[in-house]
């Protein structure tokens, strides 16, 4: 018999001296063709608890819950080092050119493919990269400007999803918020600024009003509380959460790119919507 319910969740994950960690779920009925935005829970500064257990305590109530099914959750974080990060050796490491590393020689191909057409591009750095990043800078169609996994922004990150990640008893899977972003509004058709303004200190509010709209106007089995979408409209960390969310609805439905078939296989990999999704044909999937 099939299962009727299932939860997928997402989560806005913040670095541990900031209260804006925030988890979305989004529950899947499949007699009603239905989608819901059950939760969006913002884990507020709070002295006298361990931030991270409070993550991990409510993930785990979600995910445990009677009756639930979970896809998974979404982490717009690195859940993965660097090749050069991933063992710790009181060896030299050889020079990216040199190195026998399956990840690293990908890399290094692809930036020798690279510079046969611009010989000033910057050289890969496998202690700060992974491929994951390199294939979205360089293979997709949008060009994503990502950042580094170990950027001065990311490296705090990927501690503490390195951290948190064997406490959450559920597949995992790392997503790119802006390409999320991107690709959903192209399937939807929505206004070009959307895309490129939904997280501006400007035009931000503007451009995630617009949408909410279009995701309403397209997607009307997507059921979400009108308080809901006020908070995700204000702020960035909670919109951010519901596409973390959002994304692994469509992880679970295998509407999201597959890696390119030379992409070596010890590599994490980051999701990335489809360029075209049947929306219609998804919410008519059975669970």
């Amino acid at each position: 018999m099939a299962i009727d319910f299932q939860r997928s969740l997402g989560l806005e994950l913040s670095g541990p001296r900031s209260a804006k960690s925030v988890v979305a779920a989004i529950d899947r009925y499949s007699k009603e063709s239905r989608w819901v935005l059950s939760e969006l829970h913002v884990f507020r500064e709070n002295s006298e608890k361990n931030p991270d257990k409070e993550i991990i305590n409510h993930i785990s109530s979600l995910i445990e819950e009677d009756k639930i099914q979970c896809s998974g959750i979404a982490l717009n974080a690195p859940l993965s080092f660097p090749p050069y990060l991933k063992t710790i050796s009181p060896d030299q490491l050889p020079f990216p050119e040199d190195s026998l590393d399956e990840e690293v020689k990908w890399m290094m191909n692809i930036q020798s493919k690279l510079e046969a057409k611009t010989p000033s591009i910057k050289h890969f750095i496998p202690y700060l990269q992974r491929p994951s990043e390199i294939y979205l800078r360089t293979a997709t169609p949008e060009r994503f400007p990502i950042s580094d996994a170990f950027s001065a922004n990311g490296a705090a990150l990927a501690a503490r999803a390195r951290f948190l990640n064997p406490y959450i008893r559920a597949q995992k899977n790392e997503i790119y918020i802006r390409g999320s972003v991107t690709r959903i509004c192209q399937s939807l058709k929505m206004p070009k600024f959307v895309e490129a303004g939904y997280s501006s200190l400007t035009g931000g509010l503007e451009a995630r009003n617009e949408f909410f709209f279009q995701i309403q106007k397209s997607l009307p089995k997507l059921f979400i509380y009108d308080e809901h979408i006020e908070a995700m409209t204000l702020y960035l960390y909670m919109f951010n959460a519901f596409v973390a969310a959002l994304t692994q609805q469509l992880i679970s439905l295998n509407s999201t790119e597959m890696p390119p078939p030379n992409y070596p296989k010890s590599a994490s990999w980051i999701h990335l919507p489809k360029i075209t999704t049947d929306w219609e044909k998804l919410f008519k999937n059975k669970v």
